[in-house]
């Protein structure tokens, strides 16, 4: 049913709109290396991608298609030959009212809000400068402030008081009609078995804030999986000049309920705090750093056999730098380490649990609606960094927009 409304949506904006401004961007991409190492997001490479977007002051929609290479794996197969995958694609409607105005999005898309902080990365992929988002470093409340994410249908209902503050407030409330495993727990949606209540869609909220030149601030939350619940508070002020900032702080509850069968059933809790800043030193530097730390406990019930007991703590830090060396040109150096076991290995005693990576990367801007990214990615995986064998990959952007 989410997919026809959805479908309907996109219908009635192509049929029924007279848009003012439509939009074309090309994201060609290339990875030379070895790209069986990673850090963060599973996969390493995005593929070319095709994104058409039409829109007036009202109403919009936005489709974008990959065109994914041969043999590559992805959530459902592996595929053997290249096609066209469609990413993402919604429409949205606004509406004006008495007080404060409503927005519709349907379709399926990414919708986050929090400051990322990550103005300087460009078109470098999350390997390469972000390897995680706001949230943890674990299942739950991966991801957290992305409230849709691409791979679901969602729904989702915004309205706005844009005068009532000096600044504006903002209620989200949405459906997410789920296709896949939302956090890779390697089950359906559902719990499963004859006693289990079948779920299909999730329900995801939130509250923003922004106050102009104060702060911007929102609490978020997400069940997308019976018995489980994630949520996630993210404050960015806005006062202080050249400083861009993000704290946050997430948490994910799983908690089976008595039906599900005792050889199953285990709770899991994951907390993360994070921070970022980025600082504009003069008009041509500026340095970005990012930090999260998460903590994962995994409880078993005695019957259960299967699931391993954790109780660990994750880190990841990530330091870069820019320069703007004129006009048209821009180079980057990016430092990422994550460590899955801090408490083990934070004085170097384990190398099997972290992961250094040194990305020096060049932006070269064509024109007003292109540009040209290249970047030199090394990475130690599991052994000792410099000492042991890294992994080279040469990652390559190109960006054209009408």
């Amino acid at each position: 049913m989410k997919k026809i409304l959805s479908t309907m949506l996109v219908g009635a904006l192509i049929a029924g709109i007279a848009f003012a401004e439509v939009s074309f961007e090309y994201k060609g991409t290339a990875i030379l290396g070895n790209t069986s190492k990673k850090i963060g997001e599973k996969y390493v490479y995005r593929s070319d991608a095709f994104l058409l977007g039409v829109k007036n002051e009202v109403a919009g929609i936005e489709f974008e298609a990959d065109l994914k290479p041969g043999d590559y794996n992805d959530f459902v197969t592996t595929q053997v030959a290249t096609e066209f995958v469609v990413d993402h694609f919604y429409g949205y409607l606004t509406f004006d009212l008495p007080v404060g105005n409503l927005m519709i999005t349907s379709g399926r898309y990414d919708g986050r809000w929090a400051s990322r902080v990550k103005s300087d990365g460009g078109e470098l992929d999350g390997r390469y400068y972000e390897a995680y988002k706001l949230g943890t470093m674990g299942k739950i409340a991966k991801d957290m402030n992305n409230l849709t994410g691409a791979d679901n249908y969602s729904t989702v209902l915004a309205y706005t008081l844009n005068d009532v503050l000096p600044g504006s407030l903002m209620f989200k409330a949405g459906i997410v009609a789920l296709n896949k495993d939302p956090w890779g727990f390697g089950t359906a949606y559902n719990e499963g078995g004859s006693d289990s209540t079948t779920i299909n869609s999730g329900f995801v909220g939130q509250i923003a804030l922004r106050l102009d030149d104060l702060l911007k601030f929102n609490v978020d939350f997400k069940t997308l999986k019976q018995n489980a619940y994630a949520f996630g508070i993210f404050l960015s002020p806005l006062m202080v000049e050249k400083l861009s900032a993000t704290v946050g702080f997430s948490m994910g509850l799983y908690r089976p309920g008595d039906k599900i069968a005792e050889a199953s059933r285990y709770d899991r809790t994951e907390w993360g705090v994070d921070l970022r800043l980025r600082y504009a030193i003069t008009e041509k530097w500026a340095v970005t750093t990012m930090h999260n730390i998460t903590g994962i406990k995994v409880t078993p019930n005695s019957a259960n056999t299967t699931t391993t007991e954790v109780d660990t703590n994750a880190m990841w830090n990530m330091l870069s730098v820019s320069y703007k060396a004129g006009d048209n040109i821009r180079f980057l150096a990016t430092v990422q380490n994550k460590n899955t076991d801090w408490k083990a290995s934070f004085y170097n005693t384990d190398k099997g649990t972290q992961v250094l990576s040194i990305t020096p990367a060049c932006e070269i801007k064509i024109s007003e609606r292109s540009k040209f990214t290249a970047a030199f990615d090394i990475r130690w995986d599991g052994v000792t960094p410099y000492g042991g064998t890294g992994t080279v990959t040469l990652p390559m952007y190109f960006n054209f927009a009408l």
